[in-house]
């Protein structure tokens, strides 16, 4: 339980920080396991995954590890 309340509390800062910033992000979680997706469509399978743009989760994912912040370096795996 203190671990998927910890990850509900990172994802979200992380989904704040992106709508204040108006980009368009979707986070899939199942207990402390996520995945975050830059994409305007509700990640519901394949199809949608695909939607998402993974140049800029890169660009994200580095400046989330400049600020000391680790998430898994690839949206298609869990964080």
């Amino acid at each position: 339980p203190e671990l998927e309340r910890k990850a509900h509390k990172l994802c979200a800062g992380l989904q704040e920080n992106t709508e204040k910033l108006g980009i368009a992000a979707r986070f899939t979680r199942v207990g402390s396991m996520f995945s975050m997706f830059f994409t305007d469509r509700e990640i519901v399978d394949f199809q949608s995954v695909k939607t998402s743009d993974t140049e800029f989760f890169g660009r994200y994912f580095n400046a989330l590890l400049d600020e000391g912040v680790f998430i898994a370096p690839s949206q298609f795996e869990a964080g």
